[in-house]
């Protein structure tokens, strides 16, 4: 069950990067507030719940609407990721410049 945070985190701070342009929060509770549709944040109360009495979360079966809302997510955030302009430099040419410089 605790897996679903090790999804949940990053697919969330992804959304609140593309969609707020920021560095997103450390708590995960403001993460869930800010990103995740109103429908699932019941079911994410009620799994922090269980992971605050029970320190292990074993496994408990899926949770069938997290794990669509969780592909979905992927899926459209991977085509919205890869749709952003690149920002990388791909030649070379400043730093040979600068190494050549350094030599003379």
């Amino acid at each position: 069950m605790k897996k679903y945070f090790y999804v949940l985190r990053p697919l969330l701070a992804c959304k609140w990067i593309l969609h707020k342009k920021t560095v997103p929060p450390m708590l995960f509770s403001e993460l869930v507030n800010a990103e995740l549709e109103n429908e699932l944040k019941s079911v994410v109360d009620n799994l922090l719940s269980l992971k605050m009495q029970i320190p292990e979360l074993g496994e408990n079966g899926h949770i069938k609407d997290l794990n669509e809302y969780i592909e979905q997510n992927l899926e459209s955030l991977k085509i919205e990721i890869d749709s952003l302009p690149s920002e990388r430099k791909t030649g070379w040419e400043d730093l040979n410049m600068l190494f050549l410089d350094i030599l003379k």
